[in-house]
């Protein structure tokens, strides 16, 4: 059984938006109006919003939803929003709608969650990366010129090939 009071550090944009009660599109528009709300992104490029995030989120819905501002109006008064000063929402526990908001994850958002968990990958000591970064250099100017490449050039890229390769698997 889940331990509901284990705080999350972050959440997808599903959950924010289950949370908000706001389309996932409208968050993303949200993002590019309001200088205050900046979700980080993942190695995968998925944004993963944290408790100052939602935060901002139901700030900016009172003001556009609840006190009808326009998108300018409510620019101006986030002019003077202070996170750290207001009463953050995490300091009162989530309602049961909440919590089951944010237990409902469906097996695509665990996909897009994978990434943002899975260690680097790590090179052996023994590898050096000089070697794999001329190999794809050299791959690079080939393909940017059109030219044939060399025996040894091929016989290099094949053995980066391989070392990734067996890096990989």
């Amino acid at each position: 059984m889940k331990d509901s009071s284990i705080k999350r550090l972050y959440y997808s944009i599903s959950e924010v938006s289950r949370l908000a009660d706001e389309e996932q599109y409208v968050l993303r528009y949200w993002e590019t109006e309001f200088e205050q709300l900046r979700p980080q992104k993942n190695r995968a490029g998925n944004r993963i919003y944290t408790d100052k995030d939602i935060h901002v989120i139901k700030t900016i819905k009172k003001l556009l939803r609840e006190k009808r501002y326009t998108i300018e109006g409510a620019k101006e008064m986030m002019k003077t929003y202070h996170p750290e000063i207001e009463d953050a929402p995490d300091t009162e526990p989530l309602s049961e709608s909440e919590q089951s908001a944010t237990m409902e994850v469906s097996s695509e958002e665990i996909v897009e969650l994978i990434p943002a968990i899975e260690p680097e990958p790590i090179l052996p000591a023994n590898v050096q990366t000089t070697t794999i970064h001329a190999a794809i250099e050299t791959l690079s100017n080939h393909a940017s010129t059109n030219s044939s490449l060399t025996k040894d050039d091929l016989r290099e890229l094949q053995d980066v090939l391989r070392l990734l390769h067996s890096l990989l698997s």
